[in-house]
């Protein structure tokens, strides 16, 4: 049987996917909900405009990432922040009724093929998705916010 060691060793080309997590602030409160009654509305007041997103994601990704060059351990707090700030920007678009996904990626840029793929049940009529990219010399970022409408 092969040791762990070996296994590891054996893996070329394989790619390693961490999460950074910060520990649970205990000292949060939780807001208690009340009672909602059923208002039937199926359509969202406000609709998600995906090319006001767009313009939105550029922004953020160009000033966080366009004099950095790429650090594995500072893109760690980056992403971080990048994603926390545009989930902010989003939500001051007052879209009620919307969850609002956020996903900012950035990797090295060493001229390599890059694909990603998400998986949704999604309502192609009320749920709507935004993306934009970034490029420099060192590094290449995404980042997408999805909307998906909350019955």
């Amino acid at each position: 049987m092969d040791t762990l060691q070996e296994r590891k060793s054996s893996l070329h080309g394989s790619s390693i996917l961490s999460f950074y997590h910060e520990p649970i602030d205990e000292t949060r409160q939780t807001r208690k909900l009340g009672a909602v009654e059923n208002t039937y509305q199926l359509d969202p007041p406000k609709r998600f405009h995906p090319d006001r997103v767009t313009k939105i994601i550029k922004q953020i990704l160009e000033t966080h990432l366009s004099n950095m060059e790429y650090n594995h351990e500072v893109m760690k707090s980056t992403t971080k922040m990048m994603t926390e700030e545009l989930k902010v920007k989003v939500k001051e678009l007052n879209l009620k009724r919307y969850k609002l996904i956020t996903h900012v990626m950035v990797v090295e840029n060493k001229d390599q093929g890059i694909r990603i793929g998400s998986r949704f049940l999604w309502d192609t009529e009320r749920d709507s998705f935004a993306s934009a990219s970034f490029k420099n010399k060192t590094l290449f970022a995404t980042g997408i916010v999805y909307a998906c409408y909350y019955e």
